[in-house]
C-alpha cells in the first residue's frame, strides 16, 4: 500500500513539473525552480513607461556600480576666446571637443529634461537621437569626439515641454526655432572666460549658447514616425515598429529611452558602415569645423567600443502584451583594444535584452556581419 501511495505522489509530482514547464503563465515558478537569478533577464524594467517607477528602475542594472573608462576631455573649453575676442581653435578631428565641465553640463541638462518629462507623464514620448543615440549603442556614453546632445520628442507635447523648460529661467534658457529648440544655461560671464565652468558660452553668431541640448520633434502618421525638421538637408522617417515600445539603454551611468530596435533605427539614419565620421559641422561655432573619416577599429585603442555576445540566460516578461520572440539576452561589454600584453580589456559588461540581429553586427560596424 505504501509503495502505491509513493507511486501516486510521484505521478502527481511529474504532472506538476510538466505543467510548470509548459505553462506560459507559470514561467516565474519554473524560473525559480530551474534558473538562478543570473540566468534570467526580465524585459519589463527595460520598457519605458510614461512615469518614473522606482520599483522598475531599481530592477535595472545599477550603472553607477560599473567600472567606466577615464573620461577624456579637451585641454580647454571649446568656444573659449582669446583676449581679442576670437574663438580659440577647435581640437583636431577625433579628439575630444568638450572640456570636463562642458561634458558634465551636457549630462546635467539632459538629465533635467528627462526628469521633467518623466515627472509629467511623458517619459515614453522622447528618446535619445542622432550622435547621442549612436554613442549609447557604440560606447555606452557620448561619442568621445561629439560636440552636441540630441533628443527627439513627440511634437504633440512641444508646447508643454517649452513651458516646463522655461520654468528654469533665468539660470537656463530656451530658444524656440521653427522645427527644433535649444536648451542651454545663462551665458558665461566675460570675467570667467579662462575658467572651465558648467555654463554655456556665446561661441557663435547666434543667440543661443553652447553647450546646448538640441531638441528635435517627431510626428506620427498611419505608416511612419518622421522627424519634422531636417538633418543635413534630409528628413528621416522610421516605421513605428522599429521605434516602439521604447527601451532603456545606458548613457554613462544613467538609463535613457531609446528606440526598441536601436540598431535598425541607426542604420536608417547613418550609412557609414565601419567608419567613424566627423561631418565637418561644428555645433560650437555653428559653422564649418574639422572633418574626417576613419575605420572605427583604428580608434579602438584610444576609445572604448561596445562588443556583443549571446548568453545562455532566458528572457521573461510579466506583461503578456509584450512579445519576447525576437529578443535574446545579450552581454554588452565595453572594450578597449590595443592593451599591451592583453590585446584588449573589458572595462565592464552588462546583460540586457536585445534583438537577434545585434549579435551579427560587427563591433565597429553597423552593417558588417561577424
Amino acid at each position: 500500500m505504501r509503495s502505491k501511495h509513493l507511486f501516486i505522489v510521484f505521478i502527481i509530482l511529474v504532472i506538476f513539473l510538466l505543467w510548470i514547464y509548459f505553462s506560459e503563465r507559470s514561467f516565474l515558478v519554473y524560473k525559480f525552480l530551474v534558473y538562478t537569478q543570473d540566468e534570467a533577464v526580465y524585459l519589463d524594467p527595460f520598457i519605458v513607461r510614461p512615469y518614473w517607477n522606482e520599483k522598475q528602475i531599481s530592477r535595472l542594472p545599477d550603472l553607477t556600480r560599473l567600472a567606466w573608462p577615464t573620461v577624456q576631455s579637451a585641454t580647454y573649453p571649446a568656444g573659449q576666446r582669446y583676449k581679442n575676442g576670437t574663438v580659440k581653435p577647435l581640437p583636431e578631428v577625433f579628439k575630444p571637443v568638450m572640456s570636463l565641465a562642458q561634458r558634465n553640463l551636457c549630462k546635467r541638462m539632459l538629465n533635467m529634461i528627462a526628469h521633467v518629462l518623466f515627472t509629467n507623464g511623458f517619459g515614453n514620448r522622447f528618446m535619445l537621437y542622432g550622435g547621442t543615440l549612436l554613442g549609447s549603442y557604440r560606447h555606452h556614453d557620448f561619442i568621445p569626439w561629439d560636440d552636441d546632445v540630441d533628443l527627439v520628442v513627440d511634437e504633440t507635447i512641444r508646447t508643454k515641454l517649452q513651458q516646463l523648460l522655461k520654468s528654469f529661467e533665468p539660470d537656463y534658457q530656451l530658444v524656440e526655432q521653427s522645427k527644433r529648440d535649444k536648451f542651454f544655461t545663462r551665458m558665461l560671464n566675460v570675467s570667467d572666460e579662462e575658467e572651465d565652468l558648467e555654463v554655456s558660452r556665446h561661441s557663435s553668431e547666434y543667440s543661443w549658447g553652447w553647450p546646448y541640448i538640441d531638441i528635435g520633434y517627431y510626428q506620427i502618421n498611419d505608416t511612419h514616425l518622421c522627424e519634422i525638421g531636417e538633418s543635413y538637408g534630409k528628413q528621416y522617417c522610421w516605421p513605428p515598429s522599429i521605434v516602439f515600445p521604447l527601451r532603456f539603454r545606458p548613457l554613462g551611468p544613467t538609463w535613457y529611452p531609446t528606440p526598441f530596435d536601436t540598431l535598425n533605427f541607426i542604420r536608417m539614419t547613418y550609412t557609414m558602415d565601419g567608419k567613424c565620421v566627423v561631418f565637418g559641422y561644428s555645433h560650437v561655432l555653428e559653422g564649418g569645423g574639422p572633418s574626417g573619416s576613419v575605420e572605427c577599429s583604428q580608434l579602438g585603442a584610444d576609445y572604448a567600443f561596445v562588443g556583443r555576445t549571446g548568453t545562455s540566460a532566458k528572457i521573461y516578461t510579466w506583461d503578456e502584451g509584450i512579445s519576447t520572440n525576437e529578443l535574446v539576452p545579450i552581454e554588452e561589454s565595453l572594450i578597449i583594444s590595443g592593451v599591451p600584453f592583453e590585446g584588449k580589456r573589458v572595462i565592464h559588461s552588462i546583460r540586457l535584452p536585445g534583438l537577434k540581429h545585434e549579435l551579427l553586427a560587427d563591433m565597429y560596424g553597423l552593417f558588417q556581419y561577424k
